[in-house]
């Protein structure tokens, strides 16, 4: 499995490459924008032209997180598919 590097401003914990963030920062999203990133990421899998919606709503759940405050680390590790 290739891993990176959450893409939270002072997070270095390690996620699947296939996720947005890591587990503790994604349970920081709002439930109603988390639902969102799915949508969009299966729409993208559908249509590959369609990628505008996956990337403004990836937008929002991190814009999401640090507006939150988000700790430098959170405590946990997973997240979703949905890097490009």
């Amino acid at each position: 499995m290739i891993t990176t590097t959450c893409p939270v401003p002072g997070c270095d914990r390690t996620k699947p490459s296939t996720h947005l963030m890591c587990k503790g920062h994604w349970a920081m999203v709002p439930k109603d924008l988390r639902d969102e990133v799915w949508s969009a990421w299966k729409l993208r899998q559908k249509h590959a032209d369609r990628f505008g919606p996956h990337v403004r709503a990836k937008a929002a759940a991190l814009a999401a997180v640090r507006d939150a405050g988000a700790p430098p680390q959170a405590e946990l590790g997973l997240s979703l598919p949905l890097n490009d």
